[in-house]
């Protein structure tokens, strides 16, 4: 599904508010919602050159397939864009962003955050953005207390084992990994793990597991 095309440069980027809002965080997932269709077309443009499409009948035909392709292309393209000092993620949840390269390369990380939500959202469509109020999460002081993430909105807030995706949190981290040069990061189907554990299990032990 991919292809060499030119080098990514922030001049390619578009740049956007940051999208955390105060309140409950309501505010936040509608901005996550709302701006989904425009992030998936900007990113699309980008992918483009390298043999990918993010159009929602692409997402809904080859989720597998998409995820492994932007696993390739961030290792591949990111590192010219990324800074070391913007990999802190005090920095990435910010109210403001700096205007300019600090933009530019936070909204690409937010852009394939939207498109790694509705990548899952193809294998689970039961999953939707929310805010990560249960119990458990609020009381542990997890990352993703009080954050936009995705899951199934049946869970009760009082599970024992809540059960997120937190996709800003994974691109995020795919951002700060290459920064700093620290390894070679977990693939995004591997974040997923979690979410997709119940319905497809055998990406991770197998066809033939139980």
């Amino acid at each position: 599904m991919t292809r060499a095309g030119r080098a990514l440069s922030l001049s390619d980027l578009g740049a956007e508010a940051a999208p955390w809002h105060a309140g409950d965080g309501a505010a936040s997932v509608r901005a996550l919602e709302e701006s989904s269709l425009r992030r998936m077309e900007r990113l699309g443009r980008l992918l483009h050159p390298h043999g990918m499409a993010l159009t929602p009948t692409d997402v809904a035909a080859a989720p597998l397939p998409l995820i492994a392709a932007l696993d390739a292309w961030t290792l591949a393209t990111w590192p010219a864009i990324v800074n070391r000092d913007d990999a802190d993620p005090r920095r990435f949840r910010a109210r403001h962003w700096t205007p300019g390269a600090q933009a530019a390369a936070y909204t690409l990380v937010v852009d394939v955050a939207v498109a790694l939500a509705a990548l899952l959202r193809a294998l689970r469509p039961d999953a939707a953005w929310a805010i990560d109020h249960f119990t458990a999460h609020v009381a542990d002081g997890a990352a993703t207390a009080g954050q936009p993430v995705l899951f199934d909105p049946r869970q009760p807030v009082d599970t024992l084992a809540p059960v997120v995706y937190d996709a800003l949190g994974e691109a995020f981290m795919r951002y700060q990994s290459i920064a700093w040069r620290d390894g070679v990061p977990g693939t995004f189907l591997a974040g997923m793990r979690p979410a997709l554990w119940d319905t497809h299990r055998h990406l991770f032990v197998g066809p033939g597991s139980a």
